[in-house]
């Protein structure tokens, strides 16, 4: 590591982008899983656990797994609040690339 924290700050925007991918990618299985047994009347995700995984960087997986899947567009706390948390997600992102 160099004097000026040069390699602790790539380390920190690397693990926060790989977070945010692996979140995103559960959080999209977890929409298209859901919304299959919905169609099956299986046993389902609760929403608790799909807010979980989209409030904790999973917002962009789970933007696209809502809409490819057609699942929870219905609801209004889930219309509003994924593209939300996505948006909110996706800036954070922008900004660790741009800022460092």
């Amino acid at each position: 590591m160099n004097t000026d924290g040069a390699a602790v700050e790539l380390t920190v925007r690397s693990c926060v982008v790989i977070v945010a991918i692996i979140m995103s990618i559960i959080s999209l299985l977890l929409f298209i899983i859901d919304k299959n047994h919905a169609r099956r009347g299986g046993w389902r995700i609760s929403e608790a656990a799909l807010w979980f995984f989209t409030v904790f960087f999973g917002g962009i997986g789970s933007f696209i797994g809502m809409h490819l899947m057609h699942h929870k567009t219905r609801h209004r706390n889930f219309r509003i609040g994924v593209p939300i948390c996505a948006l909110i997600q996706t800036a954070v992102l922008v900004a660790l690339t741009i800022l460092t």
